[in-house]
């Protein structure tokens, strides 16, 4: 019982990082929400940054889903 509440403590706080925010804070020092269509995802970080930092994001937001579910495997 307690392996799967921090289980689901992890998930969820995985989920709750946000890549293309923290990318484009990091690397250009911008929200990317106020600039292409003002949402965090991989397209608007590729649209707005290039497709380097827009492929890095949609790594980053699939290992962030594929975390949780290959940790309860095991």
């Amino acid at each position: 019982m307690t392996t799967k509440i921090i289980i689901t403590a992890i998930s969820y706080f995985l989920g709750s990082i946000p890549p293309g925010y923290l990318i484009s804070k990091i690397i250009q020092g911008k929200d990317i929400r106020h600039f292409g269509s003002g949402n965090i995802g991989a397209t608007n970080v590729g649209r707005t940054m290039g497709a380097k930092w827009g492929f890095i994001t949609l790594f980053l937001d699939i290992a962030k889903g594929a975390a949780p579910v290959l940790l309860a495997r095991y």
